[in-house]
């Protein structure tokens, strides 16, 4: 509007300056040709450069229509996401008032996963239910899903479950789709902590939309970690393929995917994403779909989980005691390699974070008591001949017998002591086990009795033999000789 009334005033301008110099004689005649000219060109340069004005400001007024055009697409499609966003909510909400599970599993109270519900309550229907992945008191507050109680699978809903056309563009992965779950990403994992397998399907209808064209990807889906994966179907995150190209039945049996034939007709790609390391799906990216005609259309399922790890025997890590239900950070107690073991369990983290395990230490647990102590109290000069004992203060466990053999009652780590006192002479006592020299004790020659001890730590299995031999020499009368033995440490059997 500006620009049309502004052209008019010059053009009206100049009319009458025409008008002017044709009605005045006056004025014409007092103005030379070249004069006349001059306010002509003039005149003519002005409109010349509004002209040029006028063509500048459209073009800059077309380029504002346009930036309005995209903003308010841009505008539509986050008033969209909001409007699913609340959607969901509304829903969750619905399903809090309307599906409410049962007093027996309720909110205040909820099980970790829906096969924990099923088990509990075999009459439990499908439907929406509380549950609390990371343990009661512990962790995120418990989220909704859905239960599936024909198997006990669980199945956290998104936002982006339905049909959903990915908006036209032309690079690669130009159309971007982050997914929104119902549920914090630390009870998912906790999820997949607890379940035997998870799995989440993922469908593209397409016309010309491929996943990748020229061996350049044009589609992918990003990992819980960020890391975007170009497989479509199964586990195996090295390779491009969907579930034709795994079962051999693409539309062109040169490639993995029906979708990257580029065919202008509809084709359809499906299958289940399985790698439990990977999900959930966190975001979809697709592109060049920019093509007349062109469409593709994704539809991701439920992240879904079933069966259940078992921890079988005693637990051994913080990550067994996780799994059967201790979810209150402390200290416990859990099976070592043969001893029983202290551990910290800070249950704020899950099974594979740095810090859930703490190890104070080995327990002294025995199985049952086992030590003797004996003596001898007369002199003994039998060369090469085991030592006997007469007299028995303790013998729990009865692994000595008075001809002084003993037998190891429990495998582990024993104490070996032996006192006694040499007469006049030159004496050796050798200790064997099995029959094999394990160590000596020997007194000098001289006047005199002289003391004689030793000790020493052997690690045994059960039914392993040992005994002291008096190789040469004599044991004094006038002192008793002592044999001890005393289990340090069991070698537990678990």
């Amino acid at each position: 509007m500006y620009l049309e009334m502004k052209h008019r005033t010059i053009v009206s301008i100049f009319l009458a300056l025409l008008f002017t110099l044709a009605s005045s004689d006056k004025t014409t005649a007092s103005l030379t040709n070249d004069q006349i000219e001059i306010k002509f060109q003039t005149v003519f340069d002005l409109l010349s450069r509004q002209a040029a004005e006028n063509v500048q400001l459209r073009s800059q007024i077309v380029q504002l229509k346009n930036h309005i055009e995209k903003q308010d697409v841009i505008i539509e499609h986050l008033n969209g996401r909001l409007d699913k966003l609340m959607n969901l909510n509304s829903k969750v909400t619905e399903i809090n008032i309307k599906n409410r599970p049962t007093e027996t599993i309720s909110k205040t109270i909820p099980l970790r996963t829906c096969l924990d519900i099923r088990s509990s309550d075999p009459s439990a229907t499908s439907g929406y239910y509380y549950v609390d992945p990371d343990g009661q008191q512990s962790g995120d507050d418990p989220i909704i899903v859905f239960c599936n109680m024909t198997d006990g699978s669980t199945m956290v809903p998104h936002d982006s479950e339905s049909a959903i056309q990915a908006t036209s563009c032309l690079d690669p992965g130009c159309y971007s789709r982050p997914i929104i779950y119902s549920a914090t990403m630390r009870q998912m994992l906790a999820l997949i902590q607890l379940s035997q397998s998870c799995r989440q399907f993922i469908a593209f209808d397409c016309n010309a939309v491929p996943f990748e064209f020229n061996s350049v990807p044009q589609a992918w889906w990003t990992d819980r970690a960020g890391v975007a994966r170009y497989h479509w179907a199964g586990s195996n995150s090295s390779v491009h393929t969907c579930q034709c190209g795994l079962d051999d039945n693409c539309a062109l049996t040169s490639l993995k995917c029906n979708c990257d034939s580029v065919a202008g007709v509809a084709l359809r790609d499906q299958g289940y994403l399985t790698n439990q390391d990977q999900l959930p799906v966190a975001q979809l990216n697709f592109g060049r779909t920019i093509v007349p005609s062109s469409y593709g259309v994704h539809t991701l399922g439920k992240f879904e989980c079933s069966g259940r790890t078992q921890v079988s025997g005693m637990p051994t890590s913080c990550a067994d005691l996780w799994q059967i239900g201790n979810t209150l950070t402390g200290f416990y107690t859990i099976k070592g390699t043969n001893t029983i073991q202290s551990v910290y369990c800070d249950f704020t983290k899950l099974p594979g974070d740095q810090g859930l395990q703490t190890l104070i230490g080995d327990i002294d647990v025995k199985s049952s008591n086992v030590h003797f102590s004996v003596q001898l109290r007369t002199s003994f000069n039998s060369a090469n001949s085991t030592i006997p004992f007469e007299r028995v203060i303790s013998n729990p466990g009865d692994g000595l017998d008075m001809n002084g053999t003993y037998t190891a009652p429990k495998s582990g780590a024993y104490l070996f002591s032996f006192d006694s006192l040499s007469n006049d002479v030159t004496t050796n006592i050798d200790l064997y086990v099995n029959n094999a020299f394990q160590s000596v004790s020997s007194s000098g020659s001289g006047s005199g009795a002289q003391t004689m001890s030793q000790s020493v730590i052997l690690t045994l299995k059960q039914g392993d033999q040992v005994k002291l031999v008096l190789r040469i020499g004599s044991l004094n009368s006038g002192f008793s000789s002592t044999f001890n033995g005393f289990l340090l440490q069991e070698q537990l059997t678990l």
